[in-house]
């Protein structure tokens, strides 16, 4: 919100400078308590009434919060309710998964006001990809009766090798073609709003944050493995956004070949694309991930014994992941069954097993609440981070002796 894009650079005067940290400062608490009076922000934020109805005030002006009603008292003034605005602002998330696509469209408040879902060829290109994503984007404005203008943003979470210094992903092994494709920028020529890509799993694990100080191992498992390390309420994402990439670490010394050109990667043990394939190699039936969750569930022991087998070693890679981080909470995503199928239960013994003696605390090891037409708003929260985020203030002293300031 304080500067359209990232990296951009304002020259201000100091009353500006404590006008914006306030601003900053009264809308983040308006944020966090959803619906709050004028009172409630005044004892959070410990700015004055003045300064306080002044930026309220100017907010109001720019549209971004609303009166959502009274406080009910039995005495005196009932004290008016502001929240951030509903429908003035939107952001758009966008979630990868190779064949399936999904999208979301939210409020600022993240409340979820379109989401959709779609299918693409198992052998589309980057370029396939970004003219179905630019046409379902536009079909939804139309649909959702949502005009341009409105949009702060766009998140496209990809699975693959990501370098955010370009605000590009350099390799996805699993989308034919894609060398440093540029989405961000062909979907720009398309639509006039920032467009942020991150790693798939990186956004998903924003919507499991439910606190400041939460330390979390998101893992999305999918036709391939990723995760989320969430560190003080922040999901982690290194140096270039690949933090947690362990679905191409190796284990095991059986040769298997991964679609990296590397042998041995987790994924290739118990990804659901490689269960597919256990399953074909052993019953020469295809069937799809779905239907062996529910052939494993009915008790076909040929599933049930894959499924074992599998989980042993997703549990195996996932302890790793919690001795690497010293982070004994672990959500799962997408795995798409209940936890008392064996899958589940293979994974959480597998485990317990593997991280005895590690620590004073047993690993907890739970499945995400999200559903499908929810995996496009782990995008949309992280433009809402973006939009919301707080500006951060570096002064320095000009030639001349006077004092300006940088804002990132």
């Amino acid at each position: 919100m304080w500067n359209k894009l990232p990296g951009a650079y304002m020259m201000l005067k100091n009353t500006n400078i404590v006008k914006m940290a306030n601003q900053a400062l009264v809308l983040d608490s308006i944020k966090k308590n959803k619906m709050i009076t004028t009172e409630e922000i005044i004892s959070q934020t410990r700015l004055s009434r003045t300064t306080v109805l002044t930026m309220m005030k100017e907010l109001g002006q720019q549209k971004l919060i609303e009166k959502r009603g009274n406080v009910r008292q039995s005495v005196g003034r009932q004290p008016i309710l502001y929240s951030l605005s509903r429908d003035v602002y939107y952001a758009i998330g966008i979630d990868v998964d190779v064949a399936p696509i999904y999208m979301a469209i939210s409020r600022l408040d993240g409340t979820i006001v379109y989401s959709r879902q779609w299918d693409v060829s198992e052998n589309a290109d980057g370029r396939a990809i970004k003219e179905s994503i630019a046409e379902h984007v536009s079909r939804a404005f139309v649909e959702a009766r949502i005009s341009r203008d409105k949009i702060i943003g766009m998140g496209i979470g990809l699975p693959g090798v990501m370098n955010l210094q370009e605000n590009i992903a350099e390799k996805i092994s699993r989308i034919r073609g894609w060398e440093n494709f540029d989405i961000a920028k062909e979907l720009g020529d398309v639509f006039d709003f920032p467009i942020y890509v991150r790693n798939d799993t990186h956004l998903l694990g924003h919507m499991e944050i439910e606190s400041e100080n939460e330390n979390m191992l998101y893992i999305l498992h999918r036709s391939g493995i990723g995760m989320a390390p969430i560190i003080n309420g922040e999901v982690y994402e290194g140096t270039f956004g690949n933090a947690g990439y362990i679905g191409h670490t190796r284990i095991g010394a059986q040769g298997r070949r991964c679609n990296c050109g590397l042998k041995d990667c987790l994924e290739v043990y118990c990804s659901k694309r490689s269960i597919e394939k256990s399953y074909e190699e052993t019953t020469g039936i295809r069937l799809g991930y779905d239907a062996l969750i529910t052939a494993a569930r009915n008790g076909d022991e040929n599933a049930c014994e894959i499924f074992k087998t599998a989980g042993t070693y997703f549990g195996i890679g996932i302890t790793n992941a919690i001795k690497t981080y010293d982070i004994l909470g672990v959500v799962i995503g997408d795995l798409r069954c209940q936890e008392d199928h064996i899958f589940f239960q293979s994974i959480q013994d597998s485990v317990a097993e593997n991280s005895v003696n590690f620590s004073v605390k047993q690993p907890t090891v739970r499945l995400s609440s999200h559903k499908k037409d929810e995996y496009g708003m782990g995008a949309c929260q992280f433009v809402l981070e973006k939009f919301f985020e707080q500006p951060k203030f570096h002064t320095n002293i000009s030639e001349n002796g006077g004092e300006w300031v940088e804002t990132m």
